[in-house]
């Protein structure tokens, strides 16, 4: 596998496991009605990708979640 393969599949994986983050930490978030944080805590989400998480979560609620 060349590298411009070996990094475009890491960069698919990424945004794939923070899509997933997304959907977990709404679905905590409506169900438990837990905050953001909270939610993202219980499910133990990577504080490497926690800025894009909250990021996708505002963007697709139109509001900005502390």
């Amino acid at each position: 596998m060349c590298d411009l393969s070996r990094g475009v599949r890491a960069e698919g994986l990424e945004k794939g496991r923070i899509e997933m983050a997304v959907e977990n930490v709404r679905s905590l978030m409506k169900e438990l009605n837990k905050t953001l944080n909270e939610a993202m805590q219980i499910l133990k989400i990577d504080e490497s990708i926690r800025p894009e998480v909250k990021k996708a979560i505002n963007a697709k609620t139109n509001l900005t979640v502390k």
